[in-house]
């Protein structure tokens, strides 16, 4: 039976998913009519996926301290664990990339540069970068799939997780030669993937979190997602964006990450050790989610491009506003019944851990 701060750190990364998921859906539809909107949309969209990094952070780093607790840091049952929990999805997410990549090769689909980047490359090699995490600019899930660029960044945050847990329980040599590769690991993905810093930042945050045995006062959540609100507010009443740019903008949208993941963290104390209220409950209720919530944010945007060929997405406010309901729903549906096979993570990680005769 899930805890009251379970379920409500379950309801933010259902929310984090669904925002996500509606700043993507929202795109063709309300672009042209409303760049105001989408330009919003995509703000939230972007603090909801620091929300993920910092989550993240929580949610592995306690499970290190209570295997530790437990009788020591398996770096097998963690693999084990880590595996069961990303790829099933990952493989599904996958093939829609691929099947989207396909598609197009075959003049079925005409996909939008907003949604899709180019070029496509299908090529055996790319598909094995894909397979190991190691995609970029001009590999098929990358360019077909853009929310893939923050699970990338968080596998490596995995690693470096199991390096510095498995060095700090062993001799002293070993130590310093694990402890050296995480950090060596961490200035490698800092230089070659885009936003690793911020991935690595937030998923700290998460981290430090475990560490803090109260919650902040209340006001404290206040002032951080009010801070993170007007940076938000300035970057878009200067048209700014979130593209890359030079000079104080792109500092002020640099103070606008970091703020968003003070704010994230805050939140994450918040729920998980924070007094029962009215936000506990609201986020609880959003729940529901949380087990297809994986699913959701690695697969919406294949089947969104797919769609939204055959989704009449342009008209008056009426239809575009139910071309953007129907790609929705169908995401939710689809993401909804992928899970029901592909998000068995606690069934699989059982079944193989048995299966090696491995102690948790």
């Amino acid at each position: 039976m899930q805890t009251r701060s379970a379920a409500g750190l379950d309801g933010l990364r259902g929310l984090s998913a669904l925002i996500v998921m509606v700043t993507h859906a929202a795109v063709l539809p309300f672009s042209e009519p409303f760049p105001g909107l989408v330009q919003t949309l995509g703000f939230a969209g972007r603090a909801a996926v620091i929300v993920f990094f910092v989550l993240s952070g929580h949610v592995i780093t306690s499970s290190i301290l209570a295997m530790r607790a437990r009788g020591g840091f398996s770096p097998a049952v963690y693999a084990i664990n880590r595996f069961a929990r990303v790829y099933p999805p990952f493989l599904l997410c996958l093939c829609l990339a691929w099947m989207v990549v396909w598609l197009r090769s075959k003049g079925w689909i005409d996909p939008q540069p907003r949604l899709m980047a180019e070029p496509i490359a299908a090529t055996a090699a790319n598909l094995m970068r894909d397979l190991l995490f190691l995609f970029g600019s001009g590999t098929p899930v990358q360019n077909a799939n853009a929310p893939v660029w923050s699970l990338r960044i968080e596998v490596v945050c995995y690693v470096i997780a199991a390096l510095a847990a498995a060095g700090l329980q062993s001799s002293m040599m070993l130590r310093v030669v694990l402890l050296a590769a995480a950090v060596a690991l961490a200035l490698a993905a800092a230089m070659r993937l885009e936003s690793a810093v911020l991935g690595f930042a937030a998923f700290g945050a998460g981290a430090l979190t475990t560490m803090v045995s109260r919650a902040p006062p209340r006001w404290v959540l206040a002032v951080a997602v009010g801070v993170l609100c007007l940076l938000a507010g300035a970057l878009l009443g200067l048209g700014v964006g979130l593209e890359p740019r030079e000079g104080w903008p792109r500092m002020l949208r640099l103070l606008y990450e970091a703020a968003a993941v003070c704010a994230a963290a805050v939140l994450v104390l918040e729920l998980s050790l924070g007094e029962d209220g009215a936000l506990h409950a609201g986020f609880r209720r959003m729940s529901w989610i949380a087990p297809f919530s994986y699913t959701l944010f690695i697969t919406h945007l294949p089947l969104i491009v797919i769609l939204a060929g055959h989704v009449g997405v342009s008209g008056d406010p009426a239809s575009r506003l139910a071309a953007f309901g129907v790609l929705a729903a169908a995401a939710m549906a689809f993401s909804w019944s992928a899970a029901q096979v592909v998000e068995q993570h606690v069934a699989l990680r059982r079944w193989i851990i048995a299966r090696l005769r491995l102690r948790t």
